[in-house]
């Protein structure tokens, strides 16, 4: 299999002057805002902003993708399974979020950032096809400023049964390192056509090394450390799930195939809490509500 040297941003989302550091000044459309210093900046390998550290460990960090004008999905997780709200709590959920050139959502986004504080920016324009971008810096922000025992990397439109996945995760059978688990794909066939068709140029093989689906990944900590290490090693390659299995295969980690992530769950169960599920994808809005509700009605029952 051969890559082209590096997979790089999209033309037409190139940032056109380097990042302007902010604090709360009015700006114009095309600055990148952020409240750290240039120096601090310096010390990044990707398009990473943000230096704010998680203040405490975790068991489980959850990093979410998610674009600019997807406020109402943030808020929503927030609202449902997203926050802990025990004293103690068991995991952080922070969303990861890069450059839009529409002034009223840079500036929403400046004023979530404030008001949340679970924000983690990137210095590119935010772009379907650019979502490596978001993982690097995703990765390189959890290693260099996070202490946890599991990280899930996903996107905004899942639903997560949080205390399930802790509990597993906490299952003495659930490997503390070399962990890369999720829905495994295997094979994984290279598709020439369609939306997430590759060109030969990009990837000449047949199949990718097995892949969990980008939706929902587990990763141990180590993993996370070895895959940055690797960012200027392995090209990046424009789709982000293929873009880790990639990093796995350089590192000899081999995926674990876990059922109760589900990719693309029927109609009649998308919306209806399953207690065996762990990440289910397309789950927005009124359908996440209705799952996280009776997610808590199935733990109130259990525990009356």
């Amino acid at each position: 299999m051969t890559f082209p040297p590096s997979y790089h941003i999209l033309e037409d989302e190139k940032l056109q002057e380097p990042a302007m550091v902010m604090s709360n000044a009015k700006s114009p459309t095309n600055t990148i805002y952020s409240t750290q210093s240039s120096d601090k900046l310096k010390h990044h390998k990707t398009t990473l902003i943000t230096t704010t550290s998680c203040g405490r460990p975790y068991f489980l960090l959850v990093v979410v993708s998610s674009a600019p004008y997807y406020a109402q999905r943030r808020r929503d997780i927030r609202l449902t399974w997203g926050v802990d709200s025990d004293l103690n709590s068991r995991w952080k959920t922070v969303f990861l979020v890069a450059q839009t050139r529409n002034r009223t959502e840079s500036e929403a986004l400046l004023q979530e950032g404030e008001t949340f504080g679970d924000l983690i920016r990137a210095d590119y324009y935010d772009h379907y096809w650019n979502q490596t971008l978001k993982i690097q810096m995703a990765f390189e922000w959890a290693s260099k400023y996070c202490q946890f025992s599991f990280l899930l990397k996903m996107d905004d439109d899942v639903f997560v049964n949080t205390r399930a996945l802790i509990s597993l995760l906490k299952n003495p059978k659930t490997p503390r390192e070399n962990l890369y688990t999720g829905k495994v794909e295997a094979p994984a066939k290279v598709l020439r056509h369609g939306k997430w068709k590759v060109s030969e140029n990009e990837y000449n093989g047949t199949f990718y090394p097995p892949l969990c689906p980008g939706f929902g990944i587990v990763l141990s900590p180590d993993v996370v450390n070895t895959f940055v290490g690797l960012f200027d090693v392995v090209p990046r390659f424009r789709l982000d799930d293929v873009y880790i299995a990639l990093l796995a295969n350089k590192t000899g980690v081999k995926p674990i195939h876990n059922p109760n992530f589900e990719v693309f769950p029927d109609d009649k169960n998308r919306c209806r809490f399953i207690n065996s599920t762990l990440v289910r994808h397309t789950v927005t809005g009124d359908c996440l509500f209705k799952v996280y509700n009776e997610m808590l009605s199935y733990l109130s029952a259990v525990k009356g």
